[in-house]
């Protein structure tokens, strides 16, 4: 949300929406997840390990993940938007295990992120981290023995499945701000970082947010001149981005205290609107 006071004086700004990553975190943990977390597959152990999609007595290694934005992870497998699939099993329950790109075995295990930019798993082919193969923001979920007929261990066998989640959070900004103008007409852009982008609605709010009111909907701008802006009141925007496949997530938030400056404040939406 962009929040803009008009005095008769009025400033030019530009923003990003940013599609920052969150930062995924897995555990193996003994019996149960912690709050927040979600229950990913089962093991029998912590090394030489059978798997199982659901908890038993012999299966009470849980591969356990969260998503650091808040928004909730999911299990639902392809053709779910915003899914993908890590390991396949040989079975639901004391089952073997291959990489996700493997064709053997017909039970699929995943990850999704309702209300996501992106979800994406790989495996390491060098026997490197997941980190160091494919990036700060990938996260070990298992080791494997081997890319099929595999047993599952912890995350320090050579072939590791890895995946990272991607959500739009807010960022820190420090935009430059042009000299102040006479007038009630004011310039603003925005654009996403993400490829995926299709359309933005744009909202704004005299009443400091209690009411919105669409500027602009679904539409492909990236700039566009506010007219009409009222002496003394302040105005708030916000942007959503609509990507391919249905999801969306909320835009930026400004507020401008002082006539010369303007401070981002790094929130996750609680809420989409």
């Amino acid at each position: 949300m962009k929040c803009v006071t008009i005095a008769a004086l009025v400033l030019v700004l530009l923003f990003f929406i940013g599609s920052a990553e969150a930062e995924l975190e897995c555990n193996l943990r003994l019996s149960n997840c912690q709050s927040g977390e979600t229950a990913m597959v089962y093991l029998s152990a912590t090394t030489n390990a059978h798997l199982s999609t659901f908890p038993t007595a012999d299966y009470n290694q849980i591969v356990c993940c969260r998503d650091t934005s808040g928004v909730a992870i999911g299990t639902d497998c392809p053709p779910t938007p915003l899914s993908a699939v890590f390991l396949r099993l040989s079975s639901a329950t004391n089952a073997h295990a291959e990489a996700p790109e493997q064709t053997n075995y017909l039970n699929p295990v995943c990850l999704s992120l309702p209300g996501g930019i992106e979800v994406n798993c790989q495996r390491t082919t060098t026997g490197m981290s997941c980190e160091t193969e494919y990036g700060a923001d990938y996260e070990c979920l298992t080791g494997l023995s081997d890319v099929t007929n595999a047993h599952a261990m912890r995350c320090t066998s050579p072939i590791k499945i890895c995946c990272k989640t991607l959500v739009a959070l807010d960022a820190w900004f420090d935009p430059q701000l042009p000299e102040w103008t006479i007038t009630s007409d004011f310039d603003m852009s925005w654009t996403s970082e993400h490829p995926g982008t299709d359309t933005y609605d744009v909202e704004y709010s005299t009443d400091g947010g209690n009411s919105w009111t669409l500027w602009f909907g679904e539409t492909n701008l990236n700039t566009a001149t506010f007219t009409g802006g009222i002496e003394g009141t302040t105005h708030d925007f916000r942007v959503r981005i609509n990507y391919g496949g249905g999801a969306r997530s909320m835009g930026l938030h400004l507020n401008n205290n002082r006539p010369d400056t303007a401070n981002m404040r790094d929130r996750r939406p609680a809420s989409l609107f």
